[in-house]
């Protein structure tokens, strides 16, 4: 009865913030995961993403969609909202580190928590973390299961917003209108292809993350080169009587402090179409700022030859 399912969910909760304690705690939690297929993608994201699919598993018996209903709406969601909380609260920390990173030499093992390398493979691996989560929960509201919640979920809608325009007597006789005017709001349910998806409002936190994720990941490497290059520019951009623009040696030691950089984000993203985004934002910005500090055409085109290899 109600009491057993009560005991239950209990139950599971409990596990469920055990689980995501000891997964939050960890040293690097954002760290890529080492088994042979996980794409780059990190410790935690994998074990909490697991975590939400071992509780579908479980709750796939229950008999009563009603109940399967009231199991997804206690746990499931809010579970998955805290997961993506945790996210967008770890960038800002993950940026911090790749930043300090940024001042050692690749390989480095200068931090406690892990090398320059690390940092920055922890920052790619979020992103690619967060577009994993992104597909798993467009997977999850396309099966049966979450059709039917969805289904659901906007009757119990419906319902009660007829509800409450059929309070008042005096407003009787406007239903019909009123439920015209609901229609336009609420999809109705069936296969009606307008009809959110259970786990839409989590689609799109997530979505919002990701590009978050990517654009910081990429404004850092813009503003880390540009940190680099501010040795190049005091000196005059150049040595000798000529003052070529690209003859000083920290010039060529920027450049190639990005290169190894971009090595490890791209090594992470490049399978998942992201590299071809972060990329493109960092030399669009390298564009403007040599054409902002008036370096010559061959010298602009010199950089972006440079990257483009990369």
């Amino acid at each position: 009865g109600k009491d057993i399912l009560s005991m239950w969910l209990s139950v599971e909760k409990k596990f469920a913030n055990e689980e995501l304690e000891t997964i939050r705690s960890a040293e690097r939690p954002w760290k890529v995961a080492e088994f042979k297929d996980s794409k780059g993608r990190s410790d935690c994201m994998v074990m909490l993403v697991t975590l939400v699919e071992e509780f579908q598993r479980r709750f796939h018996r229950i008999p009563s969609l009603l109940h399967r209903f009231s199991f997804s709406e206690e746990l499931e969601r809010p579970l998955v909202g805290l997961i993506v909380a945790f996210s967008r609260d770890s960038l800002r920390g993950l940026l911090k580190r790749a930043e300090k990173a940024s001042m050692m030499k690749m390989g480095s093992h200068g931090e406690g928590r892990g090398g320059a390398s690390d940092a920055w493979a922890d920052l790619a691996a979020y992103v690619v973390s967060l577009q994993f989560l992104e597909t798993k929960l467009q997977f999850w509201s396309g099966s049966s299961t979450y059709l039917r919640l969805a289904n659901l979920m906007e009757e119990k809608k419906k319902n009660t917003k007829q509800a409450m325009t059929m309070t008042s007597p005096s407003k009787t006789s406007n239903a019909i209108a009123n439920n015209q005017e609901d229609s336009k709001d609420l999809p109705s349910t069936g296969s009606d292809s307008s009809s959110r998806g259970f786990w839409e409002p989590e689609e799109e936190k997530v979505a919002v993350a990701l590009r978050e994720g990517l654009k910081g990941l990429s404004e850092l490497m813009t503003i880390c080169v540009v940190r680099d290059l501010g040795k190049w520019r005091e000196c005059g951009h150049g040595e000798g009587p000529d003052k070529t623009v690209l003859s000083h040696p920290s010039f060529f030691l920027a450049v190639e402090s990005l290169r190894s950089r971009s090595v490890v984000v791209k090594h992470h993203l490049i399978g998942h179409r992201l590299w071809d985004s972060c990329l493109s934002y960092v030399v669009l910005q390298l564009d403007e700022f040599f054409v902002k500090y008036a370096v010559v055409c061959s010298g602009l085109i010199v950089v972006s030859q440079r990257i483009h290899l990369l």
